[in-house]
């Protein structure tokens, strides 16, 4: 499967294409049962089918982060560039006013999102795995946009 993933998406970091073939065999464990009727055909089409599923997810959720990254930077650059005191202070009041209106959960995984170092420390902050976390973390976001 790596050498799949490796040929049909040259442009994915290896690092990513580890994360991806680590939620494949997860798939594959789940399904284990299911699989045992196939035969070798239908279980290599599955394997395949699923990878190209979760490389597509990855593009997705890649996709979403580095619109949400250009917003906040472009947020953030028209900010320094002629924004008054006055501008700024109402910004971070309506920010302010937003985080105030999520749920505790949704707070955390914002901060936890936003100033944590590593993705480990994150995972272990909610005891679950990294495809599990960037599920409540997409939820969180969502729900924040609907508050704006």
């Amino acid at each position: 499967m790596y050498w799949y993933v490796k040929k049909h998406f040259p442009d994915l970091p290896e690092e990513d294409i580890r994360d991806i073939l680590q939620e494949v065999w997860t798939s594959l464990l789940n399904a284990i049962d299911k699989l045992y009727d196939k035969g070798d055909e239908g279980q290599f089409a599955w394997l395949i089918k699923v990878t190209q599923t979760k490389v597509i997810d990855y593009y997705r959720s890649q996709r979403k982060t580095e619109e949400l990254g250009e917003r906040i930077g472009l947020a953030l650059q028209e900010q320094k560039e002629g924004c008054s005191v006055q501008d700024t202070v109402i910004a971070r009041m309506i920010a302010m006013e937003l985080v105030e209106g999520l749920t505790e959960k949704e707070r955390r995984v914002l901060s936890i999102e936003y100033f944590s170092d590593t993705n480990d420390e994150v995972s272990n902050a909610f005891k679950c795995r990294r495809s599990r976390l960037r599920r409540k973390i997409e939820e969180s976001f969502g729900v924040f946009r609907k508050k704006r």
